[in-house]
């Protein structure tokens, strides 16, 4: 196994007379450690790893509804991620991000909550009336207003 390959062994450069718990780095400082040339990433002490863990951490909790999902579709799979939650950036940095356009985003989700509710209640009507109809209920006999709608929509 090649060293670029192998998982480094973080304990290298703790002296042999002092006793260190091993260092186990979790996954996101593993990515960006892989991203490193093999001489950077392998120059860290332990003290510095542990710096850089607590640092690049994301923090958890700071959502009001934090939903993940990872959804199979044949082929692949997609990743669902939902977070609501107060906003934490400054103007500044939402600028940088080219997020300051407000009215932008409120029409984008206005616009994407009327096509997904209006999706929404055809499919759950048309069910409806498909499962009626199936179990030998015809929703239009008993309702001569809607009928007389229907008709005249033709």
């Amino acid at each position: 196994m090649s060293r670029e390959t192998a998982a480094p062994d973080w304990r290298l450069h703790a002296s042999p007379q002092v006793k260190v718990a091993a260092f186990v780095p979790p996954p996101h400082l593993v990515r960006i450690l892989k991203a490193m040339p093999s001489e950077l990433r392998d120059s860290f002490t332990l003290e510095q790893l542990r710096a850089i863990s607590a640092a690049t951490k994301a923090p958890n909790g700071h959502h009001w509804v934090d939903v993940r999902a990872s959804i199979p579709v044949p082929g692949r799979r997609i990743y669902l991620n939902l977070q609501i939650g107060r906003e934490r950036r400054s103007m500044a940095r939402l600028r940088d991000e080219g997020q300051v356009d407000a009215m932008l985003t409120v029409t984008i989700y206005v616009v994407a909550t009327m096509i997904f509710l209006s999706l929404l209640a055809t499919g759950v009507l048309t069910t409806l009336y498909v499962g009626n109809a199936f179990l030998g209920f015809d929703g239009l006999d008993r309702n001569p207003a809607l009928r007389e709608l229907l008709e005249s929509l033709r």
